[in-house]
């Protein structure tokens, strides 16, 4: 894995639909903390948000949610490892 994306979404019939409108709700933070340290690799956590949305979210929101996502990478992720010479 090398990019893993979150987003907020709606239901719709049953189904959790990734609608990237709005935050990311409160289960898929939770996923994203059972993941991350699985993911050895990774490159990146991307948050989504449809550009219809960013106005209704606004700068204040969209920053809690980078935020949360720095929080979360610095915690799961490994640090590189630092050569002495």
């Amino acid at each position: 894995v090398m990019e893993l994306h979150v987003a907020g979404g709606r239901e719709f019939e049953g189904f959790y639909l990734d609608a990237h409108s709005g935050v990311v709700p409160r289960p898929v933070w939770s996923l994203l903390d059972a993941v991350l340290p699985r993911c050895r690799n990774l490159g990146g956590v991307v948050f989504e948000l449809s550009g219809t949305w960013c106005g209704k979210l606004g700068e204040e929101g969209l920053l809690r949610q980078l935020g949360r996502m720095q929080e979360r990478w610095a915690r799961h992720q490994p640090q590189p490892e630092r050569i002495v010479a």
